[in-house]
């Protein structure tokens, strides 16, 4: 039923394409357009967390200075038949090491009426519609976070507990977005695997233990604004099947879920998100142990500047004891916006985690003081 749902999903898309050509020939008035867009992030940061005998923290500097940034080349033209046709890379500014490749998402895309269709390496639907907790700077919240990242060590939460639920990353898909009609709009994504090598010429190995095929996702979304004040509400389902039994012999086919709510009024955003998963956070489904994540916070907003906090908890089953690892983390940050593209940021964040079974490896807590620079062009 799946696989059927996913093949008339694409026929649709490629039906629509063909009807709307049928009119007139899908000749460009004008070449595609190239652009250039990017970002280029900074952080300093001071650190202070456990730091005894095999605890995460041991050992670790205090000061550090992190960047990130990416480079974004697109090319778009709208055809004589009121197709958009767009093509999209980006390209990490930082060399990623070890033979890895610095392109990022990568797809094409065909816009009209009948919504937008991608093909290619991006983010599942229940991601790319999903809303999570506000907070006054990304680059350091709670909720994947670029800077300011937790020593997690073997706790199942890992250094990224997020209601996110991004199972195959950019691994290949197919994507489509409906237009949006009276607030309301969906999206459907479906990849023949989670896992992000896969090319266009070699086909990656079935039958991989601990991998999922088969991959869809669903999501919807609904944004509108009634008497000054703004609503935003999704939610978003995905699943996969699981190829082969991993070496624990305790792995499922995939199941997520997410939902997120935020309110705007006055210049106030309060909202909150939660994931669901059917196993443990870190290491993508090795194990069964469900896991419960959910994030709240309020920001304020006035002139250039926007101050916030914004709290997460998580809790993931342990396979090997039975019992939950957790984590708890809170953030007060502020960002403020001195001229187009260009903000500074800052603040404090604290976080725990905590071990079913009290071992120190994957117990850690303390704060993490940062300040830092967004630049996007």
């Amino acid at each position: 039923m799946k696989k059927q749902l996913i093949g008339t999903t694409a026929l649709v898309g490629v039906g629509a394409l063909a009807v709307s050509g049928a009119a007139q020939d899908a000749k460009a008035a004008d070449p595609l357009s190239l652009s250039i867009g990017g970002y280029f992030q900074t952080s300093l940061e001071f650190r202070d967390e456990d730091d005894n005998g095999t605890e995460p923290g041991a050992d670790r500097q205090d000061v550090n200075i992190y960047d990130d940034g990416e480079i974004q080349f697109t090319a778009s033209t709208t055809l004589d038949n009121g197709i958009g046709v767009k093509a999209r890379i980006e390209y990490e500014a930082d060399n990623q090491g070890g033979g890895g490749s610095i392109v990022d998402e990568h797809y094409v895309e065909f816009s009209g009426g009948f919504g937008q269709l991608r093909i290619g390496s991006d983010d599942n639907v229940s991601n790319a519609m999903h809303y999570q907790a506000p907070v006054a700077s990304g680059n350091m919240g709670v909720n994947t976070p670029t800077f300011a990242i937790a020593l997690a060590g073997g706790n199942v939460l890992g250094s990224y507990p997020s209601t996110y639920v991004n199972l195959q990353g950019d691994a290949q898909k197919i994507i489509w977005f409906s237009p949006r009609i009276a607030g309301f709009q969906l999206g459907l994504s479906y990849a023949p695997d989670n896992n992000t090598g896969q090319t266009g010429s070699i086909p990656n190995l079935d039958n991989q233990a601990g991998v999922q095929e088969d991959v869809f996702s669903v999501g919807v979304n609904f944004v509108e604004t009634f008497n000054d004040i703004d609503v935003a509400v999704s939610a978003g389902y995905l699943q996969g099947e699981l190829e082969a039994q991993t070496t624990l012999g305790n792995a499922d086919d995939a199941e997520q879920f997410n939902a997120g709510l935020n309110v705007g009024f006055a210049g106030f955003t309060v909202g909150a998100s939660l994931a669901l998963r059917n196993g443990g956070f870190s290491s993508a489904f090795d194990n069964n142990g469900d896991s419960t994540i959910w994030d709240a916070g309020v920001t304020y907003a006035t002139g250039p500047l926007t101050v916030g906090f914004t709290y997460l908890h998580g809790e993931a089953e342990d396979p090997n004891t039975g019992g939950d690892d957790e984590t708890d983390q809170a953030v007060i940050n502020a960002s403020y916006n001195i001229g187009p593209g260009v903000d500074l940021w800052g603040g404090v964040k604290v976080f725990e985690y905590d071990d079913d079974n009290n071992d120190a490896a994957n117990e850690n807590e303390g704060y993490i003081v940062a300040i830092g620079s967004s630049v996007s062009f």
